[in-house]
Protein backbone atom coordinates (compact mmCIF):
# COMPACT_ATOMS: atom_id res chain seq x y z
CA UNK A 1 0.00 0.00 0.00
CA UNK A 2 1.43 3.57 -1.31
CA UNK A 3 1.71 6.01 1.39
CA UNK A 4 -1.15 8.17 -0.32
CA UNK A 5 -3.30 4.98 -0.30
CA UNK A 6 -2.90 4.97 3.29
CA UNK A 7 -3.52 8.98 3.40
CA UNK A 8 -6.73 8.63 1.72
CA UNK A 9 -8.09 5.94 3.62
CA UNK A 10 -7.55 7.86 6.89
CA UNK A 11 -9.48 10.76 5.66
CA UNK A 12 -12.51 8.31 3.53
CA UNK A 13 -12.79 6.68 7.74
CA UNK A 14 -12.69 10.38 9.57
CA UNK A 15 -16.22 10.67 11.09
CA UNK A 16 -18.10 13.95 10.87
CA UNK A 17 -19.13 15.10 14.20
CA UNK A 18 -21.58 17.86 14.37
CA UNK A 19 -21.69 20.59 16.79
CA UNK A 20 -24.60 22.72 17.98
CA UNK A 21 -24.30 25.90 19.76
CA UNK A 22 -27.12 27.76 21.77
CA UNK A 23 -28.21 30.97 20.24
CA UNK A 24 -28.60 32.12 23.51
CA UNK A 25 -26.02 31.41 25.72
CA UNK A 26 -23.63 29.31 23.88
CA UNK A 27 -23.71 26.25 25.21
CA UNK A 28 -22.76 23.12 23.07
CA UNK A 29 -24.15 20.19 21.68
CA UNK A 30 -21.18 17.94 20.58
CA UNK A 31 -22.81 14.49 19.52
CA UNK A 32 -19.27 12.74 20.50
CA UNK A 33 -20.02 13.51 24.46
CA UNK A 34 -23.79 13.72 24.12
CA UNK A 35 -25.06 15.39 27.38
CA UNK A 36 -25.42 13.54 30.54
CA UNK A 37 -27.33 16.38 32.51
CA UNK A 38 -30.34 15.13 30.33
CA UNK A 39 -29.16 11.85 29.92
CA UNK A 40 -28.53 11.30 26.62
CA UNK A 41 -26.18 9.18 25.42
CA UNK A 42 -22.49 9.81 23.85
CA UNK A 43 -22.99 9.31 19.82
CA UNK A 44 -26.87 10.64 19.92
CA UNK A 45 -27.35 12.82 16.94
CA UNK A 46 -28.74 16.48 17.58
CA UNK A 47 -31.52 16.05 14.78
CA UNK A 48 -33.30 13.34 16.88
CA UNK A 49 -33.76 15.23 20.11
CA UNK A 50 -37.21 16.61 19.35
CA UNK A 51 -37.64 17.75 23.32
CA UNK A 52 -34.34 18.48 23.82
CA UNK A 53 -33.37 22.27 26.39
CA UNK A 54 -30.18 23.95 26.96
CA UNK A 55 -29.06 22.54 30.32
CA UNK A 56 -27.57 26.15 31.24
CA UNK A 57 -30.64 28.53 30.16
CA UNK A 58 -33.58 26.08 29.01
CA UNK A 59 -33.82 27.53 25.41
CA UNK A 60 -35.54 25.10 23.09
CA UNK A 61 -34.03 22.68 20.62
CA UNK A 62 -35.01 25.21 17.78
CA UNK A 63 -32.57 28.12 19.84
CA UNK A 64 -29.14 25.94 18.65
CA UNK A 65 -27.83 26.02 15.42
CA UNK A 66 -24.89 24.20 13.27
CA UNK A 67 -21.41 25.45 13.80
CA UNK A 68 -19.16 22.22 12.78
CA UNK A 69 -19.50 19.63 10.63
Amino acid sequence: MAVSDAVDETIIQQEIINVYECKCCLTRYDERYGDPQNDIEKGTPFDTLTDYCCPVCEAPVVEFSLIEA
